[in-house]
């Protein structure tokens, strides 16, 4: 009878190879008990990059209240801005829009009662009208935003939020 033993290194840029791992004293009991062995490199995740991770959360939204589940469950710790509560500054939304995969009229939720009452629904709006709505009425904002030091995204599928971990 032979086992497989999978060694996992939770390292991006694997400085341990087979040969290396055979040359060590654990080597020689793990191999004869298993035949045969083989390295699997784990990527890491956000936080132990050290990388930003913030949330724009409603807590009263089913969808955020899932993403933010989906991050905690994997040991993330994102900062977790509550958007109505406090909104974003002018500098902190015009810098996540850059980062966003849609544009800033994306954004917006289209269904809200705000954006009928400021006549969004009466043309075509470019970057400055959906800035302006958003900064005014920030329950008009998509939810939730995930966002990272290099990229941001709407996260209402779980799918979308299993692309950082």
């Amino acid at each position: 009878m032979t086992f497989t033993i999978e060694l996992v290194i939770d390292n991006p840029s694997p400085e341990i190879t087979l040969n290396q791992f055979k040359s060590t004293t654990l080597a020689a009991p793990v191999l004869a008990a298993a035949g045969t062995c083989r390295i699997r490199y784990a990527a890491r995740k956000a936080t132990t990059l050290n990388l930003m991770l913030r949330i724009y959360h409603n807590p009263r939204c089913s969808k955020s209240r899932a993403a933010l589940t989906l991050l905690e469950d994997a040991d993330q710790q994102p900062e977790i801005l509550k958007y109505l509560e406090n909104p974003p500054s002018e500098e902190r939304l015009r810098g996540m829009l850059k980062k966003l995969d849609i544009s800033a009229v994306g954004l917006l939720r289209t269904g809200e009662n705000e954006y009928k009452t400021l006549g969004l629904d009466r043309g075509e709006l470019d970057v400055e009208d959906a800035v302006e709505a958003l900064l005014t009425q920030p329950k008009l904002m998509q939810r939730p935003i995930i966002e990272t030091d290099d990229r941001a995204f709407v996260a209402r599928s779980p799918e979308r939020v299993k692309e950082i971990l």
